[in-house]
């Protein structure tokens, strides 16, 4: 593998490649822009040469949301205790519009601040998503997130359980939003956030390239909280983040 950031095998670069090319994002998530930018991204697998993708960018996604400070505040207060300082930092940069990497250990309340996005995503009137790598841990999130913020607005994904898919936050397995990227993408069409669980699973020889294919085939302008307790490159992927996805914060 030339790279663990690579989609290394041409199958996965033609793929990706030819669903960019065969749908624009005037189909993907009903954008109008015509301006776009040509990014390297995906290695084609052949030689050291990179394929460069045409993504078009929102010139105002990280304009921030329609979110007051008293949201905040609430958010905060009803925790019943203070934030820690790369919580509050994480969330500093979710208010500034920007995408997050957190690495830190279990316990740690990596949760809080994926729970501060979606939170933010309700009052911006958009859904999030919520992927991780295993079914268990999809039914798991499905739970307690309902439990936050009400089981009818949280839906569930995966490959044999569907569940209010269309609810405003859905809970999902990281390959079911990739194929849903590839062949469904209406159902994006209303996405303003991404939270992706146990991120480090892009360095996964066997199933990296999915989780590379959903950072990479999202619209632009939905923003990403990246987690991971056992991310051993925090810096290099938060470099290669804020290449393909816009600025990004890591934690």
């Amino acid at each position: 593998c030339p790279g663990r950031l690579a989609v290394c095998s041409s199958r996965h670069a033609d793929a990706v490649t030819e669903v960019l090319a065969l749908r624009p994002h005037l189909d993907h998530h009903l954008q109008r822009r015509p301006n776009a930018e040509w990014r390297s991204v995906v290695h084609d697998g052949n030689d050291d040469s990179v394929t460069r993708l045409l993504l078009p960018r929102d010139p105002h996604w990280q304009a921030g949301a329609a979110v007051t400070p008293a949201h905040r505040d609430a958010f905060v207060a009803g925790l019943g205790f203070g934030l820690d300082d790369f919580q509050a930092r994480a969330i500093d940069a979710i208010d500034a519009g920007r995408n997050v990497l957190v690495s830190a250990p279990t316990g740690s309340g990596k949760t809080l601040i994926a729970n501060y996005g979606i939170s933010r995503a309700l009052q911006e009137n958009v859904r999030a998503f919520y992927t991780t790598p295993l079914k268990a841990l999809s039914n798991q999130k499905f739970a307690e997130l309902g439990h936050l913020f009400g089981i009818e607005n949280v839906g569930l994904l995966t490959g044999d359980t569907s569940i209010q898919r269309d609810a405003p936050i859905v809970v999902m397995t990281t390959e079911v939003l990739r194929n849903m990227l590839l062949s469904d993408a209406g159902r994006v069409r209303d996405l303003g956030l991404v939270v992706m669980d146990e991120v480090h699973y892009l360095q996964d020889p066997f199933r990296g390239g999915v989780w590379e294919e959903v950072i990479i085939l999202t619209p632009s302008e939905v923003r990403f909280i990246a987690l991971s307790a056992t991310i051993a490159n925090a810096p290099f992927v938060g470099e290669w983040l804020g290449e393909v996805r816009g600025p990004t914060s890591v934690i």
